[in-house]
């Protein structure tokens, strides 16, 4: 090196220096560059967009929780477990009545109770897809076997989702009295559907209030 002076000792090459030798001497600047790769490597907008979704009591979403969570009616959540064990012939896994009715498996049991062989094949899998097959067949045959309408079926999101309690119980109280309709002399929980047609109410007109009065003649009746 010209520069260099003679008798000066070389200078050292840190272009070749292992990153070990350099976190050694400078520990707090290894620290800072591994966490400035850290936050880069984890701020991706899907990251992002993955940590806002998991946040499910979050605007919105804790809004529409809230207003569900209000309508539930525990008594009878209770009462739609009791018939359901009775027609599957098992026991609720769980307490919670989301967890042990999702996987289907209950739901199948129940409408081959009332109509056997109805579903042919009930999943034991842990797969959740396969424990919405269940709830898919089931309400498949609801609609088959039970002539049951759109607006008194839940839906599978309802159910596996946990979105709504309140469809699911009011969804099972339509089956019930479905399967009563459909000839089922089994135990139901829903009302007895009247047999009686309500007759339409008529006016009767008498002679007093089926005259028009001078007002709505107008000019005609006084002219």
């Amino acid at each position: 090196d010209p520069k260099r002076r003679a008798g000066d000792p070389p200078k050292a090459d840190r272009s070749n220096r292992p990153p070990s030798d350099l976190a050694a001497r400078h520990p707090s600047a290894e620290v800072v560059r591994l966490a400035a790769r850290t936050s880069t490597s984890t701020s991706t907008p899907s990251c992002r967009m993955a940590e806002f979704r998991s946040q499910d009591n979050f605007g919105l979403d804790r809004e529409l929780k809230e207003k569900e969570e209000a309508k539930r009616d525990l008594a009878l959540e209770r009462k739609v477990q009791n018939y359901v064990e009775e027609l599957a012939g098992e026991r609720f896994a769980s307490d919670n009545f989301f967890a042990a009715l999702k996987d289907g498996v209950l739901l199948c049991k129940m409408m081959n109770t009332v109509k056997p062989g109805a579903i042919k094949k009930i999943n034991e899998s842990s797969m959740p897809f396969k424990k919405m097959e269940n709830i898919s067949n089931f309400l498949r045959a609801c609609r088959s076997e039970l002539k049951m309408s759109e607006h008194d079926l839940f839906t599978t999101p309802d159910l596996f989702d946990e979105r709504s309690a309140v469809n699911v119980v009011s969804g099972i109280v339509a089956f019930s009295r479905a399967a009563t309709r459909a000839g089922f002399d089994g135990p139901s929980i829903a009302p007895k559907e009247s047999s009686i047609r309500k007759s339409l109410k008529r006016w009767s007109l008498n002679a007093r209030n089926s005259a028009v009065s001078l007002l709505n003649m107008g000019s005609a009746g006084v002219m």
